[in-house]
């Protein structure tokens, strides 16, 4: 009778501690439509003076001014970069912008290496032949104060760095869609 007793008491701590611990977590998340109403129509500042690399290699970084869109892409090292980065997606969606539309797009892949992760060697093992933005001091983050969540690290931008679009498309293609349809405008 006691054991009954102690493995219901258990069960009930379980439980409260879980609700608990469930409801925190969602007080702390944000709903996607206040992310990305927050974020329509700010500016990106860009950081002055970043490490630009292709393939590991350093080379200068290009100026975007004469496009009118940019797609930038943010991505720190925690957990596994090649996962949460999706290289083949982003190659598969460079590809589908047609011709016409191409021209006019730049992407921008901004990462802040927390730890010592190589992705020099992710780069070349992908064959992910951008010029990318290395911010070692995470400039980008702080000038922005950029959303934690993955999934808006990523924006539409017009020729001002005004923000049209937020969302991760290799998350979500209908994402990609919207991007698509707003640069064929």
């Amino acid at each position: 009778m006691k054991y009954k007793y102690n493995v219901n008491l258990l069960c009930l701590l379980i439980l409260a501690a879980t609700t608990y611990c469930a409801c925190k977590s969602h007080a702390n998340t944000q709903e996607p439509e206040d992310v990305v109403t927050a974020w329509i129509g700010k500016t990106i500042s860009f950081p002055p003076s970043a490490l630009c690399q292709e393939l590991g290699e350093i080379v200068p970084c290009k100026s975007s001014a004469d496009k009118k869109y940019k797609i930038l892409v943010y991505t720190d090292s925690i957990g596994c970069v090649s996962c949460n980065l999706r290289i083949d997606e982003w190659k598969r969606f460079e590809r589908e912008l047609d011709s016409s539309i191409a021209q006019h797009v730049d992407f921008q892949f901004y990462f802040f290496p927390k730890k010592n992760s190589n992705l020099a060697d992710l780069f070349k093992r992908e064959n992910f032949r951008k010029v990318v933005h290395i911010d070692q001091e995470d400039t980008l983050n702080k000038l922005n104060d950029l959303p934690k969540d993955m999934q808006y690290q990523c924006f539409l931008l017009d020729q001002n760095d005004k923000v049209l679009l937020v969302g991760n498309p290799t998350l979500n293609t209908s994402i990609w869609d919207l991007y698509v349809k707003t640069i064929k405008k």
